[in-house]
């Protein structure tokens, strides 16, 4: 899978517009300014190698067994190692790659789903109309919300809910979905 790299291109007072398709590696635009490009494959690998180099942590009071956590990332590898980083901390993790699934699988585990981790753009339903459509069965359902698209300074107008920047790691991940939660309960 190749990235491709179209647009303006700005740096220090030179103005100029790139169009290129690329591979892994390293491309040189116009004035031998480099932009380091890569596959989804190469970051996909960089966020597992990341999150299988963290170590789980001890339990130490973050949560309970029983803690489940509805994950939803249209994404499904982003899905799965969003998971499967959440499991290694001890909580129990349902998984869906669109709202549609969200829905069914929190109506079918009515009354256990703790908290909601939705990423915001997602094609059909985004992760904040998924939150406000949950959140008509349970009201007080608490929501981290992450993006790799969405800044954090563009997060200010989402509806309530809190906000992890993609990537991320195993530790940082579930420091977030801690604080969540306990600042929820």
């Amino acid at each position: 899978m190749a990235l491709c790299l179209s647009g303006r291109v700005r740096r220090e007072g030179w103005d100029g517009y790139a169009k290129r398709t690329l591979e892994t590696g390293w491309m040189s635009a116009f004035d031998g300014s480099k932009f380091g490009c890569y596959t989804l494959n190469w970051v996909m690998r960089e966020a597992t190698m990341a999150a299988l180099s963290t170590k789980p942590r001890a339990s130490n009071g973050m949560h309970t067994p029983s803690t489940t956590v509805l994950v939803v990332d249209d994404e499904r590898a982003i899905c799965c190692l969003t998971g499967w980083m959440l499991e290694k901390q001890g909580y129990r993790v349902l998984r869906a790659v669109d709202g549609e699934e969200a829905i069914r699988t929190f109506q079918a585990h009515a009354g256990a789903v703790h908290l909601l981790v939705a990423d915001i753009v997602m094609p059909r339903m985004s992760g904040p109309v998924l939150a406000q459509q949950l959140r008509v069965l349970c009201p007080t359902l608490p929501v981290l919300f992450t993006s790799g698209i969405v800044s954090a300074k563009n997060f200010e107008g989402i509806m309530g809910g809190w906000f992890l920047p993609k990537p991320y790691t195993q530790e940082v991940l579930a420091e977030k979905v801690h604080e969540v939660i306990r600042r929820s309960g």
